[in-house]
């Protein structure tokens, strides 16, 4: 950016041409908005920031409201006409505080075009304000903010009769542009004292505010009036009306001080429907935070607005799109305050539920449990019995962290039941009530609030006080049953029913040992070996059918155990008889020598899925540990985890290497007469071997001499004599030699 200019003009001076596309019409036509109390002080730098103090977006356009514009206003055709005019998206952003009203626009344009400033700066991208404390003042001044082809940024006033504003006093401006994103950026604080400067505003009061921007391009140089709240259209006047609101509390009751405000999100109060007031003819519901997450509601003979509820009967009413995403997050709060209501459906009571059922508060009929699924069918989902008593005049909440890995279902401010969610939700919708026979009810919704945060048990039970004061005349609030998390006490158990290794550990006292490395076990079905009894993960378990199942670990040192924990798998609930019916937890100092540390049956667990149980029995020296079942009701093993309770004492014992094979003595040297006598010992079996060759020989050739002549037998017997004589006496010799 080359640098910002300021002129002030006088009145009428330059945009006569722009200002009479709305300034002739006598039509006004007014947007309600609420301006929460800045938490921090907006950083006013062209760079949009959501964490710098701007919050939500007050108002959203989107690519297909710009085309809906065009499509019914004729004043909008160049829209159609070229796409390089059409916006993809508007996010209007508004923050106070008690001396300054701070305001932030991001406009997505394919093309930024404005050849011209000066005198000119409306022929072009732009914008206009026009900041009144009744709407229809012309009496105050306007001005414009733009930059120009070149990055250069002027700001214009337009001095009315009596007009105030001055644009040299304000505080701040920027405006910006991202060529990669193809986004213009606007922002601007201005100080009561220049636009207001009579009046001393305040949460609950309210101003008006006209802001328009101008879309022009190279094919269109006159620009077009566009970019404005639901509504408008071309030549109407349209002012935002703006409430002020503390910190998002927008216009609330009085009784909203008892309310938890941090992290909320969106708010849906039955007796302030319109955020400020109750319209019993409003079809939409707005939201009281003033965060602009309204949504449409169905009006009709058996749906309709009481004094202090919307009174629902059998129909969808979809929530905005941002509650569907904050839902599919990995942390947020549901609360459903509910007044009396029936529940004619066959099958399923679906309170709040999405189109793809991945999102469901609902009761199931066939056994009156009441249930948040979230991803369609996972297990691991928070349910209690007694669906319907527990919501009808009830406040039911549900808080989710994926990262504590903790899914909690409250009823009035009392834990009903929890769960560990493993995965988040991927809802593609969320609507109150449904239209389906099997799915229906019918009653008084009193509210429904949002937050960006899983609620503490104490913040629930504030807001469940809080509803029962204001919508229920403070009577007593019902009864909930406990979290059904009390094991039945086993001979080995001391407490059981925990969610998390952790809150186990805390139940009695003691230090979870968390490093292992496992040394050797049995077969496991695929990917559910024994090692996985070590991994502190109770997403992977060790199942099998082959018995005895035995897995054995070495410890990260040398320990004083002082307990244990163990806990059940996925789908103990679905699948029963699975845990083992004979179990022993051996430990030991050196891996050869086991001490039984505890031992037990099924009854130590129940059939809950991810639950640890706590088990009693110390050891002193242990730095090996090993697990042991015998079988099964089912014929199927499994367990999730067996943790050791205790204190580190020493560091993790060296396995001794066996000892190696001693290597064979070489052989000694031969002496001289050793070697002359193995020579000589050769020699003879050489000759001997030769002699024996040569009888052979000699036999052949006599008995040939016999078949020939029968005569010279005598002869024949002699010569080889002779022959055997010598060769034997040479070998003699050669040796004594």
């Amino acid at each position: 950016m080359n640098g910002k200019k300021l002129t002030i003009l006088a009145s009428g001076a330059v945009l006569a041409g722009a200002l009479a596309l709305s300034a002739g019409a006598a039509e006004l036509f007014l947007t309600d908005v609420t301006a929460p109390r800045a938490e921090k002080t907006p950083v006013i730098d062209g760079v949009f920031d959501a964490e710098e103090g701007w919050g939500d977006p007050i108002v959203h356009l989107d690519s297909a409201d710009m085309k809906s514009f065009a499509e019914t206003d004729p004043g909008f055709e160049n829209l159609l006409d070229d796409p390089a005019m059409m916006i993809t998206n508007l996010d209007v952003y508004m923050r106070w505080d008690d001396t300054s009203f701070y305001y932030c626009a991001n406009v997505t344009d394919p093309e930024h075009f404005n050849p011209e400033m000066d005198a000119a700066i409306w022929r072009g991208d732009s914008i206009i304000f026009h900041v009144v404390s009744v709407p229809n003042d012309d009496t105050r001044a306007r001005i414009l903010f733009g930059m120009d082809n070149d990055g250069e940024t002027w700001a214009y006033q337009e001095t009315m009769e009596d007009g105030t504003l001055d644009v040299s006093g304000i505080n701040d401006w920027k405006v910006t542009r991202n060529a990669d994103t193809k986004v213009t950026t606007y922002e601007a604080v201005f100080k009561w004292e220049d636009i207001i400067p009579s009046e001393k505003l305040g949460a609950g009061e309210s101003f008006y505010l006209r802001d328009l921007f101008l879309l022009a391009n190279a094919a269109y140089p006159e620009p077009v009036v566009a970019v404005v709240p639901e509504g408008y259209t071309n030549g109407t006047r349209n002012y935002y009306k703006i409430t002020l609101s503390e910190n998002g509390a927008a216009s609330a009751p009085a009784a909203s001080a008892d309310y938890v405000m941090d992290g909320l999100f969106a708010w849906y109060d039955g007796a302030n429907n319109q955020n400020g007031s109750q319209d019993k003819k409003a079809t939409v519901w707005k939201d009281a935070t003033g965060g602009g997450h309204d949504f449409e509601v169905e009006l009709n003979d058996t749906n309709y607005w009481t004094d202090n509820a919307f009174h629902l009967d059998s129909v969808r009413n979809y929530l905005p799109d941002e509650i569907v995403d904050l839902v599919n997050g990995d942390h947020y709060t549901v609360e459903f305050a509910a007044g009396d209501m029936e529940f004619p459906a066959t099958d399923w009571v679906s309170l709040l539920i999405s189109d793809n059922d991945h999102f469901s508060l609902f009761i199931r009929m066939s056994n009156d449990n009441l249930e948040y699924k979230y991803n369609d069918a996972n297990k691991d989902r928070p349910m209690a019995d007694d669906g319907q008593e527990l919501v009808r005049n009830s406040t039911v909440a549900i808080t989710f962290d994926i990262d504590e890995q903790e899914c909690d279902m409250y009823v009035d401010g009392v834990l009903v039941s929890e769960n560990i969610p493993l995965e988040t939700n991927i809802a593609d919708t969320l609507m109150l009530g449904h239209e389906d026979e099997r799915r229906i009810w019918n009653g008084d919704v009193y509210a429904m609030r949002f937050y960006n945060r899983a609620l503490t048990a104490a913040e629930v039970a504030q807001n469940a006080a809080a509803d029962n004061a204001k919508y229920r005349g403070g009577a007593a609030l019902p009864a909930a049953a406990p979290a059904d998390n009390a094991a039945a006490e086993t001979p080995a158990s001391a407490v059981s029913g925990f969610k998390k290794v952790a809150d186990a550990a805390a139940a009695v006292g003691m230090t979870p040992i968390t490093g292992y490395e496992w040394e050797d076990g049995t077969n496991g079905f695929g990917g559910e070996g024994p090692e996985n009894l070590w991994d502190g993960d109770t997403a992977t378990k060790f199942c099998t059918n082959e018995f005895p199942a035995e897995s054995v670990a070495s410890l990260d040192g040398t320990y004083k155990v002082t307990g244990f924990t163990m806990a059940t798998a996925n789908d103990n609930a679905d699948y029963n008889g699975r845990s083992p019916n004979a179990w022993t937890i051996s430990v030991s100092a050196d891996g050869e020598n086991w001490t039984e540390l505890a031992k037990g049956d099924d009854s130590f667990f129940e059939e809950k899925n991810f639950t640890y149980y706590n088990g009693e029995g110390t050891a002193e020296g242990v730095a090996f540990v090993k697990f042991e079942a015998e079988g099964t009701a089912s014929g199927t093993f499994q367990v999730s985890e067996v943790t050791l309770y205790g204190e580190k004492t020493g560091d993790k014992p060296v396995k001794e290497e066996p000892a190696p094979e001693p290597e064979p003595e070489p052989e000694p040297e031969p002496t001289v007469e050793e070697v002359a006598e193995n020579a000589a010992e050769e020699a003879v079996e050489n000759a001997a071997e030769a002699a024996g060759e040569a009888v052979n020989n000699a036999a052949e050739a006599a008995g040939g001499a016999v078949d020939n002549a029968k005569s010279g037998c005598g002869s024949f017997i002699g010569g080889g004599l002779i022959v055997l004589v010598t060769v034997l006496g040479s070998a003699w010799a050669a040796k004594r030699r």
